[in-house]
């Protein structure tokens, strides 16, 4: 895709509920998501994101990228205790 297709504002409109519309009829119909444990982790990343400096954000969000990343190249395989 070289360019995103654009649709009148009309159309963008129908698209969103739509999708939106899909999303509350899913969550009707599905069983409900079991709650995940709260790690170490979860605990740390609250606790930096409750500071001011954007720094510790954007460490957080590297991490997570890598994190992510290599669960991909390992096959999926969750390589730390965080939900990947």
């Amino acid at each position: 895709m070289k360019e995103v297709p654009h649709y009148p504002r009309e159309k963008q409109n129908k698209i969103i509920l739509a999708a939106f519309g899909l999303h509350n009829f899913l969550q009707d119909k599905l069983p409900p998501r079991p709650v995940r444990e709260i790690t170490q982790l979860s605990v740390d990343w609250v606790a930096a994101n409750a500071s001011d400096d954007m720094r510790h954000v954007r460490d957080w969000i590297t991490l997570g990228l890598n994190v992510s990343r290599s669960a991909a190249v390992n096959g999926g395989e969750q390589v730390c205790g965080w939900a990947c």
